[in-house]
């Protein structure tokens, strides 16, 4: 299929005989068409998207400032912006935009339907014998046959003929016949395709750049100029189409008419009877008497110097649309066979806009970190290209006992796709269980969509790390284990047991660990009066000896001696101070203090 890239802003003298056209050229600059012309590539699809909108264009609003010009089937058609990325727009009322045959009503120039003498001159009626009227175009070599020039739809039957097939002048609608009134055979065509809207304005693909056909033909048959009253033989020289530029025509129906370029670069729909066909990079023309039914496959010439520009194929009451004669040309590998000018010039091929495949871009992927307090982190998600219908995207957490995710669906439209939809991510708390730090993955699903090219494809999931809220309950705190007692002959030996509360338990156990270089103070009790009662107050009459003191070994023991002067009857050891540079002592955490003994 046959595509071609933007159309230039400016008119350009490229190689021989290529002529600047007549009229203004921008009036506001160079650099507020080229930035109209930008907003109108992004947003040309959620435009002409609407309904009632039928074309998408780059021209001058009223006030003559480069504006994106939105074309529409009548005024009352909603939801069109006031600006573009800082660019007016222009709502113009056009009517639909249709291919259409000739009517009565329009058959009113009898000289450019009647059967003419051969060779017949270029702008008179013609067609394929099953369809109605057009116009013969121009005649067209390539070095050494020639061709008639007209549209698919006037010479190919929209894509239904055969090659080969007969083509004739007039037309069926004003007379003609085949074999009496042939002219031609069809020898190549650019088909038309239909129902492309999403992916030739989301995609770039399948797009329409012409309606155009070729019918072999003889400098017998065919002549390579308007009858007396037109402009005559079409220059050989191509001119690039500019906003204001003057141009004229000659044609069936409305004989020889003048108009200016509205708007260039223009995202069309057109109505045909077999469908809908968008076509891009068209030029659009007013007054709409610029043309009517049956003047289609007529070449659009300056109006200075004649030099071709477009093949008009479509209209309505307000405007004409014709595509750039340079891209024809090039597809058929073809000159205009016109006047004296010089050799038609090929046509420039500007480096295309690329067009962005369809993908589902997530940022960032890695590094994510929530905490058990609530802690929130973000990630963004955004596609790629212009879906042609809804993406929905679902998100779920690996691990809600660690993580979840909100929301948990994202949906992407043909008008919000390109802006990134943010995704917080929020840590849970697990009720002070200690677990560490826990990875978990925010996990996306397949994407759901009617568009094939977006339907099933793939994203990147995003990692994420839950930091532990809690310290290890206890880890820190110690206490005492044990007492345990020793007595030999006169002597008694007590040893205090230091552990530290290691598995967070909230008791000490024998796998708790000792505690190394734990000082303790510890008070030694004697019951000298045998009542009972361990008391140490000056009257009490019991034995008392609060000098202990010493630090734990890596067992975490310490052993208090009473040498030679125990007496016997029952002690009470008592841990009274108990200190560490890291631990602290925790008083619940005892499994035994005081400890008693009888000697």
């Amino acid at each position: 299929m046959f595509k071609k890239a933007l159309l230039g802003l400016l008119v350009a003298t490229f190689a021989a005989g290529l002529v600047y056209g007549a009229g203004p050229v921008f009036g506001g600059g160079e650099d507020g068409l080229e930035k109209a012309d930008a907003a109108r590539q992004k947003h040309t699809a959620t435009i002409l998207a609407k309904p009632g909108v039928v074309a998408v264009a780059v021209g001058f609003n009223p006030a003559g400032e480069a504006a994106v010009k939105v074309y529409t089937e009548d005024a009352e058609v909603p939801g069109i912006p006031g600006e573009l990325d800082g660019v007016p727009v222009h709502k113009q009322v056009s009517g639909k935009i249709m291919a259409v045959a000739p009517s009565a009503a329009t058959a009113t120039a009898l000289t450019t339907t009647d059967r003419w003498a051969r060779p017949v001159p270029i702008g008179v009626s013609t067609g394929h014998p099953d369809i109605t009227a057009c116009t013969i175009g121009a005649r067209l070599t390539d070095g050494s046959a020639v061709y008639a020039l007209s549209n698919n739809h006037c010479y190919a039957r929209t894509n239904d003929a055969d090659i080969g097939d007969a083509v004739i002048q007039p037309g069926t609608y004003d007379g003609g016949s085949s074999p009496g009134d042939d002219i031609g055979n069809l020898h190549d065509y650019e088909p038309l395709i239909f129902g492309n809207f999403g992916k030739c304005l989301m995609r770039g693909k399948q797009c329409n750049y012409m309606d155009a056909a070729i019918a072999a033909t003889t400098t017998n048959d065919l002549g390579n100029a308007t009858p007396g009253d037109g402009y005559g033989t079409p220059d050989p020289s191509v001119a690039l189409a500019t906003v204001g530029m003057e141009v004229k025509k000659y044609g069936r129906t409305t004989i020889e008419t003048h108009g200016l370029v509205d708007s260039i670069n223009a995202s069309v729909r057109v109505s045909y009877d077999s469908g809908t066909a968008t076509f891009v990079e068209q030029i659009i023309i007013t007054p709409g008497g610029f043309s009517a039914g049956g003047d289609s496959g007529s070449l659009i010439v300056s109006e200075d110097g004649n030099n071709p520009v477009a093949l008009l194929f479509a209209g309505s009451s307000t405007v004409t649309i014709g595509s750039p004669i340079g891209l024809i040309l090039e597809r058929f590998n073809v000159t205009i066979d016109g006047g004296s000018g010089g050799s038609t010039s090929p046509t420039p091929t500007p480096t295309p806009t690329p067009q962005p495949p369809p993908g589902i871009t997530v940022n960032p992927t890695t590094g994510l970190v929530t905490s058990e307090s609530g802690g929130q982190d973000t990630f963004t998600v955004v596609l790629d290209a212009q879906p042609l219908n809804d993406v929905r995207i679902d998100l779920s957490s690996s691990n809600t006992d660690e993580g979840t995710v909100a929301p948990n669906v994202l949906t992407f439209t043909a008008d919000d796709w390109d802006t990134p939809q943010t995704v917080t991510v929020t840590g849970v708390e697990d009720d002070g269980t200690v677990d560490g730090d826990v990875d978990y993955m925010i996990n996306t699903s397949a994407a759901n969509s009617a568009d094939a090219d977006y339907n099933g494809m793939a994203s990147d999931d995003v990692s994420v790390t839950n930091t532990d809220n809690d310290s290890i309950a206890g880890a820190d705190d110690m206490g005492i284990f044990d007492i345990s007692w020793n007595s030999k002959k006169r002597n008694l030996a007590f040893t205090v047991n230091v552990r530290q509360d290691s598995d967070a338990g909230g008791f000490l156990t024998v796998d708790d660990s000792p505690v190394e270089l734990a000082h303790v103070l510890a008070t030694l009790a004697h019951d000298a009066n045998g009542d009972g009662i361990f008391d140490c107050s000056a009257d009490s009459g019991d034995t008392c000896w609060s000098n202990f003191g010493g630090d734990t070994n890596n067992d975490g023991n310490v052993t208090f001696k009473l040498v030679g002067g125990a007496p016997l009857g029952d002690y009470q050891a008592e841990v009274t101070g108990l200190t560490h540079g890291t631990y602290t002592w925790v008083q619940g955490l005892d499994v035994v203090n005081p400890s008693t003994f009888t000697r």
